[in-house]
């Protein structure tokens, strides 16, 4: 019996979505004020070192969920850890 991947996303299906869905935070949660957020080295912390590295890594998240700021700035590093791997 085989399996039917075809319902599976492609790559460039997943990227759109991922763009659309931290696009959508980003609209929904703009926090102008900034109230809850961590600091900057928090979620730093959270993207280069393992989500499950630190103890408060799970709050951090679920901010950053719920934080338009939050949110694009754990984007940026995203990309930065990405352009920091080796090819």
């Amino acid at each position: 019996m085989s399996i039917d991947h075809s319902w599976l996303p492609t790559e460039t299906e997943d990227d759109v979505f991922m763009d659309e869905l931290r696009n959508e935070v980003i609209r929904a949660y703009p926090n102008p004020d900034r109230a809850g957020c961590p600091d900057e080295s928090a979620l730093r912390r959270v993207v280069f070192g393992g989500i499950n590295e630190y103890p408060n890594s799970d709050a951090v998240m679920q901010h950053t969920m719920k934080c338009g700021p939050c949110t694009r700035q754990v984007a940026i590093f995203v990309k930065e850890k990405a352009r920091e791997r080796p090819a």
